[in-house]
């Protein structure tokens, strides 16, 4: 399978990550230097159609847990 996991910036670039943490580490350190930079946060197969994309309260939220292992992990859980 080819997994993705893209961010996108307010500014329309575009990056690509081998793994959905790094994507999440990436636009975290987006958005501690520039409030509201990224656009979304998006994981997904590019052979299949299903994936999920993280954007507005829904990708804050899911910011604010990678510094709380805890958390990020049962929100991980619930799919």
């Amino acid at each position: 399978m080819a997994k993705f996991a893209l961010v996108e910036l307010d500014t329309g670039e575009q990056e690509f990550f081998d793994s959905s943490y790094d994507a999440f580490k990436f636009a975290k350190k987006q958005e501690d230097s520039r409030r509201h930079s990224v656009e979304y946060v998006a994981i997904g197969d590019f052979w299949i159609e299903d994936g999920i994309v993280y954007r507005g309260q829904q990708l804050r939220y899911m910011l604010r847990l990678l510094d709380n292992l805890n958390a990020w992990i049962e929100e991980s859980r619930r799919g």
